[in-house]
């Protein structure tokens, strides 16, 4: 089977997994449950976005020939001037309690501000020959201020699948956790 322009869901215990396949780029995207129904009935792509050395690869789809990204999509942004920005800085996690829409002012305040204490993504662990054996998650430890690993080992749970079903629901409570805090 050939992957080109695919969405394939994956529906897992407490959210949604999106991979899309376009010619150029791969990406696995985290959605809510709820979202699912809405999501699935569109058909997604990704775009490179940014500067040359600096750029993004973010979900999109088309509705009369206007290029819409995913979050813009979910949380109805219609103002120009206003984009849809990730907490954790992750942009292919679109979980709601992640994303929020902001102006550029708010955009730049949240990173002077936030940026030290943000949650990083989830890497694949691989060999020299390019075998995946695992995911490891960073994220930076409330406690010591200092980013820390974290790693989800196939052999240790039992399969490739279920490390990475771990890894992302550790990141997760990492999001939440780091939410909570956010508005204490």
């Amino acid at each position: 089977m050939e992957k080109k322009y695919l969405n394939k869901f994956v529906v897992m215990k407490d959210h949604v997994l999106l991979y899309i396949y376009g010619l150029k780029h791969e990406a696995t995207i985290v959605l809510e449950k709820e979202d699912y129904e809405n999501v699935s009935k569109v058909h997604w792509g990704l775009m490179a976005v940014g500067r040359e050395g600096n750029k993004k690869i973010i979900p999109y789809t088309t509705i009369d020939r206007t290029s819409i990204p995913l979050g813009r999509w979910l949380l109805n942004v219609q103002e120009t001037g206003k984009r849809v920005e990730h907490r954790d800085r992750n942009n292919h996690n679109f979980l709601r309690n992640n994303i929020y829409v902001a102006g550029k002012r708010d955009y730049k305040q949240q990173i002077s501000k936030h940026g030290e204490d943000l949650i990083c993504g989830i890497y694949e662990i691989k060999q020299k020959s390019g075998k995946v054996t695992g995911f490891k998650v960073q994220f930076t430890n409330s406690e010591s201020n200092k980013k820390e690993w974290i790693s989800f080992n196939a052999r240790e749970f039992k399969g490739l699948d279920n490390a990475k079903e771990e890894a992302i629901r550790f990141k997760l409570s990492l999001i939440e956790d780091n939410s909570i805090q956010a508005i204490a």
